[in-house]
């Protein structure tokens, strides 16, 4: 490829400039005060000569390596040799400037070959660059001090490199499964007719072969499925370690395809076995879950259905669907406040524990509760308080009253009731009931809310 000739996406340039330097053009050059030949005047002549050089050259890469070159070249003479000191500063200017349009060129080159990618060696081509200015931008980061507005706007335009580089690998992965997939259609024939002869057979000696079958052909969903009916026939431990690796690889592939729900259900079923990683790896399914969903929806979260209520742009809140356990708010009977309530130990010790894994706890928010006087009798609500789990007070169940779900149920409130010994509470009709009941009373239930964090 000539200097000045532009050659497409077929060949993108990878900038080597950046930080060590190119290599010198001309190896003539030499920078020796005691050669003769390169009195100030004869340097100044050739750095203009390769300013003029690199203006001329399309590829931003090629000017910005020879404008560095001129810079170096003027560099001993600056700033004690007055005549090069507005050559020096204006080179130096077109160097930085080649340097942005460079990543731009490159950028704009990777999203074409991401664009056209066919193959995984295409998106692994495309990620590599994408990689490579994520690493250039870490070095040496484009800073509008020496770079035109315009151009600094353009250039972060094209600042997501990592998110670009782990888009790459996620498409590369795909692929590389779906040549799996064609492996698989190439030896079905052979299969079928090995399987056909067995096909009557539901064994688990054979269930246990057609999980290996699927397991070595990368088809980990259909595996576990085969392995989980042989391990049930046959309680045979090591059959279960398969389902529960093949399994694992499942969720695996689930989650690299943006499935974040089926891959929670799945790290969920091997959670509950404690299996290597899966309970940190449920937990962010989760919080990828959560981070998709919007005011109005439900989602499962934990061991239970819950409905969104408010969302912000670092928490959203969330209210369990169905009321739960005939609890009373308070166990102690007497007069009562949120602090003092027995529900809000219960909510925030045994039932955290009994209910979520320590990576789902870690995810809650530690919420400022504060509880408002009652309206009717002035009743006050308590001191404020820090808690993860919480009721909704009367205001906040009037505010997102239109999105609760019809209950069989009446479920306590946090605001106090109008008598010592009484909680708020909403009925069976969605109302508030800001009158209040007896807290010691097991008739009414609990639907406990949080706010979690969106990481």
């Amino acid at each position: 490829m000539n200097n000045n000739e532009y050659s497409g996406v077929d060949a993108p340039v990878f900038t080597s400039y950046i930080e060590k330097g190119p290599e010198d053009p001309d190896d003539r050059i030499s920078m020796d005060p005691e050669d003769g030949k390169h009195a100030p005047e004869g340097i100044l002549k050739r750095a203009l000569a390769l300013e003029e050089a690199a203006g001329r050259m399309l590829l931003a890469e090629y000017r910005a390596r020879y404008y560095n070159v001129a810079r170096q070249m003027l560099q001993p003479l600056y700033p004690e040799w007055k005549p090069c000191v507005k050559d020096y500063w204006r080179i130096r200017r077109k160097m930085y400037k080649a340097r942005v349009e460079c990543r731009i060129e490159l950028y704009d080159k990777a999203c074409a070959l991401r664009d056209a990618a066919s193959t995984p060696e295409d998106f692994q081509y495309a990620g590599a660059i994408f990689s490579h200015l994520s690493w250039v931008e870490s070095k040496r980061k484009i800073t509008p001090r020496y770079t035109d507005p315009e151009m600094y706007e353009e250039a972060m335009k094209r600042c997501d490199y990592d998110e670009q580089a782990a888009y790459c690998e996620q498409q590369k992965r795909k692929l590389v499964r779906k040549k799996a997939n064609r492996l698989w259609l190439i030896l079905a024939a052979v299969l079928i007719l090995v399987l056909g002869g067995l096909a009557s057979s539901r064994t688990a000696p054979f269930l246990n072969i057609k999980g290996d079958i699927y397991s070595t052909l990368g088809m980990h969903d259909k595996a576990w499925q085969a392995y989980d009916v042989s391990r049930q026939k046959s309680g045979d431990e090591g059959v279960y370690e398969k389902y529960k690796a093949a399994r694992y690889q499942a969720a695996v592939e689930f989650l690299e395809d943006g499935k974040y729900a089926t891959a929670r259900d799945y790290y969920q079923a091997l959670a509950a076995k404690d299996f290597q990683d899966s309970r940190q790896k449920f937990a962010d399914c989760e919080q990828l879950v959560l981070q998709e969903k919007e005011i109005g929806n439900e989602l499962t979260f934990g061991r239970a259905q819950w409905l969104v209520m408010d969302k912000t742009e670092d928490a959203i809140l969330l209210l369990r669907r169905d009321s739960y356990g005939d609890l009373a708010a308070n166990t102690d009977g007497g007069p009562v406040t949120w602090e003092t309530s027995s529900i809000r130990e219960y909510l925030n010790t045994t039932y955290l524990e009994e209910k979520f894994y320590p990576e789902e706890v870690a995810m809650l928010a530690d919420t400022s509760v504060e509880t408002g006087a009652n309206p009717i009798s002035g009743r006050s609500g308590g001191n404020t308080v820090t808690d993860k789990v919480f009721l909704l007070s009367a205001e906040e169940a009037e505010a997102y009253r239109e999105q609760f779900r019809d209950t069989k149920f009446g479920w306590w409130l946090r605001t106090p009731g109008a008598a010592e010994d009484a909680l708020a509470f909403v009925n069976v009709d969605r109302e508030v009931m800001i009158s209040g009941y007896d807290a010691a009373s097991e008739e009414i239930r609990v639907k406990p809310a949080m706010w979690v964090k969106l990481n």
